[in-house]
């Protein structure tokens, strides 16, 4: 995925990885098998509902875990943005969930998120790693343990520190490719 720097993107399903390597687990979920081999009862990712709805196709949403490594890594090679990748757990294009997106995110040491603001608020949950938040020119540090909250329209960034840095973000929307994201332009 390319953002415009000083532009609008809204993430599209196309934007996103593939979304047929990952299986989504839930109870209820019927049994599946694929090219012989019997699969864990759930609903792999774009299955069932049509693309975009589903959490909000027939029955709605619904109690599931995702595993962080059985889904697909994003941002690789996303320079415009960053050189950050991330993995999407909770939205509603991709799982029986609405009213939340959640994913991981991780920069290498020193990595960047350029910065950016969105609509809708979000908040950060600091992994591992350690590093620095900017969010309308107040500098605040994210570590292991730390909650970061930005307001909705805040322009924001982050900087890895020398471990670089994991974290937990999240919006109250019912999925991710519902974020528009706003990109700053370079500052001089």
């Amino acid at each position: 995925m390319k953002l415009p720097i000083g532009g609008t993107r809204s993430l599209s399903r196309e934007d996103r990885a593939p979304s047929d390597d990952f299986a989504i687990v839930w109870p209820g979920a019927p049994e599946r098998e694929t090219d012989g081999e019997s699969m864990p009862r759930g609903l792999k990712s774009g299955e069932g509902a049509e693309a975009g709805s589903a959490g909000r196709g027939a029955g709605g949403p619904r109690a599931f875990a995702v595993a962080v490594d059985a889904t697909p890594l994003e941002g690789e090679g996303d320079v415009e943005s960053g050189n950050l990748t991330w993995r999407t757990l909770i939205s509603g294009d991709r799982t029986p969930s609405n009213e939340l997106s959640v994913g991981v995110a991780h920069w290498p040491p020193h990595g960047r998120l350029l910065a950016h603001r969105h609509e809708p608020a979000e908040f950060y949950f600091g992994l591992t790693g350690e590093g620095t938040v900017i969010a309308d020119e107040v500098t605040l540090r994210i570590a292991p343990g730390v909650a970061v909250y930005i307001p909705g329209n805040t322009e924001h960034t982050v900087i890895a520190g020398p471990q670089g840095l994991s974290i937990v973000y999240g919006f109250a929307r019912d999925s991710y490719g519902d974020i528009v994201y706003h990109m700053s332009p370079p500052r001089a």
